[in-house]
């Protein structure tokens, strides 16, 4: 019997056996499993169930042997092969441990359609896969020497004007350290009723605020993070009452509207909070772990969705019941993210469903949310790592989106610009560029959409927002004064970006480099003008890369 329908007398033992596992009763769960194995010993399941107890026990030994015999009663069972996977993990077989969470994955993969149980499995499954696969990787260390990142430089400089990107970057990496400091105090306690996961809370609010404010903060310095996350998300979903099985967003709605009628705000708040930022985090991790994009995009939509539905829902209720979640800058931070995400959708040309037409229209209405709510006086000046996060870049990333659009979506079969397109994807970058601080290294080139594995950002730099328009003023043929000033605006830029972003993620896969070459480009061209043999107002094309 592999995991075919079990006897009814055993199917009750199995059934108390669930119950106990899901009140963390391990050690009794075991005794009813091996009762249901005595009497019906070829049953997957039943080793599976068994196999997880042992895991939650850390007895791997047991739990290999347990998971091993599922796998050999049911060879297409993903469970037994994910199991299998955690507990070679656990013994420190690494090689085994890929090989199970691969066979878990073809299990999933062989039967359609995917259902939400089977997509939250071969998400977990993945996880580990991509945590194994990442062990021993540090991009952070050279000559045995750790560099130090863009936060923490920009926390030894003096102090800078207020629209210096060293205070986006400080307030992005300061919450995100505190959301690791959360994450990493899981621990496993014994209670009387077995055992279970217990740390501090509040992980995912640090973490979402952290990647919304800039995705730049994230890094992956401790390969066993996102295994870290994983255990830490179901604990804080738990704590919070937040709601795992719904990915509707009226359903959600819905249900919130019953418990608040049961339970009130203060029990609404939190599951709400932690029920959305989870789908927003969900989003971004399908990023580093091989989930499909399009996926990644209508997981944006669908908390999107959610969110504007709860704030119309809830219009009348003051922020302090309903939360912070539903105000318009933590909405726009979500579209942000969304737009960055949907940005690469569009090379693949994968989906009808994902259009330049479609990315411009969320572009535009970024701007126009911006524009019709600028921050205050007194807001830019009190707090401006939140106006940097939440109208500045945005608007200067949807300028940027827009530029990408018009030279992608314009560009001649002949694959070269005419001088009328060419000069208007130079003047959107070009708006782009002029919004972001010059000490930031942000920029829209498509180049560097996919910069790192497992680190999908966008990196629109200042300086290479200029250098991606001075390509498009060099191809279109113009003047040479006009790519001096373009040029001129890089070689100011880049030591002042540099005393924070040195040791950024695009810093590290060499995108700084090519600034520089610009700049020796600068100094060639400046000298063929004062020779004489190219005069400031002639049109020139230069091959500057």
């Amino acid at each position: 019997m592999s995991s075919a329908a079990l006897p009814l007398d055993v199917e009750q033992i199995k059934a108390e056996g669930n119950a106990l596992y899901g009140r963390r009763k391990h050690v009794e769960a075991i005794k009813k499993y091996d009762v249901a194995i005595g009497r019906v010993g070829d049953n997957a399941v039943l080793y599976a169930n068994r196999a997880a107890c042992y895991l939650a026990l850390k007895k791997f030994q047991n739990a290999r042997d347990d998971a091993s015999k599922a796998t050999e009663h049911d060879p297409n069972y993903a469970k037994a092969w994910g199991r299998l996977g955690a507990s070679w993990e656990g013994l420190g077989d690494k090689e085994k441990a890929k090989d199970a969470y691969r066979s878990a994955i073809r299990c999933i993969d062989a039967v359609t359609p995917l259902t939400e149980a089977n997509r939250n499995l071969k998400d977990q499954y993945t996880i580990g896969l991509t945590s194994l696969n990442r062990e021993g990787r540090s991009f952070v260390v050279r000559g045995g020497a750790t560099l130090e990142f863009p936060h923490q430089l920009a926390k030894q400089m003096p102090a800078q004007p207020s629209t210096s990107s060293a205070w986006l970057i400080l307030a992005a990496g300061g919450d995100f350290e505190n959301a690791r400091e959360f994450i990493n105090s899981v621990r496993m306690v014994r209670v009387p009723q077995g055992t279970q996961m217990t740390g501090k809370f509040d992980g995912l609010c640090s973490l979402s605020n952290a990647l919304m404010m800039d995705e730049r903060c994230f890094k992956l310095d401790d390969p066993s993070f996102i295994r870290k996350y994983n255990d830490y998300l179901v604990m804080e979903m738990h704590n919070a009452g937040a709601w795992q099985d719904t990915k509707d967003p009226q359903e959600l709605i819905n249900l919130a509207n019953a418990r608040l009628a049961r339970d009130g705000w203060d029990k609404v708040r939190p599951a709400l909070s932690v029920t959305l930022r989870g789908w927003l985090l969900r989003a971004f991790f399908g990023q580093l772990i091989g989930v499909e994009l399009s996926e990644i995009v209508e997981t944006f939509e669908r908390t999107i969705r959610a969110l504007e539905l709860g704030r119309q829902t809830w219009a009348s209720v003051p922020k302090t019941d309903r939360g912070i979640i539903f105000e318009d800058t933590f909405i726009r931070g979500v579209k942000a993210m969304h737009m960055n995400a949907y940005m690469k959708m569009l090379p693949l040309g994968k989906s009808s469903k994902f259009t330049a037409g479609g990315l411009v229209r969320v572009a535009d209405a970024i701007i126009a949310d911006i524009d019709n709510n600028p921050p205050s006086p007194e807001l830019m000046q009190m707090e401006p790592a939140f106006v940097s996060a939440f109208f500045t870049y945005p608007k200067a990333d949807a300028y940027a989106m827009k530029g990408f659009i018009y030279n992608s979506n314009l560009r001649p079969k002949n694959d070269r610009l005419s001088t009328k397109d060419a000069r208007k994807a130079a003047e959107l970058y070009l708006q782009s560029a002029n919004l972001y601080p010059e000490d930031d290294e942000k920029h829209p080139s498509l180049f560097f959409l996919l910069l790192f594995i497992g680190y999908p950002l966008i990196t629109h730099t200042s300086t290479v927002m200029l250098l991606t328009a001075l390509e498009f003023l060099s191809m279109a043929q113009r003047p040479a004064g006009e790519m001096l000033e373009v040029m001129e605006r890089i070689r100011i830029s880049y030591p002042k970006m540099r005393r924070i972003w040195r040791n950024s993620q695009a810093a590290m896969m060499n995108a700084h480099a090519r600034l520089e070459k610009i700049m020796d480009a600068e100094t060639r061209l400046r000298d063929a003008v004062k020779a004489g043999s190219i005069k400031l107002e002639q049109s020139i094309r230069m091959e500057v890369m």
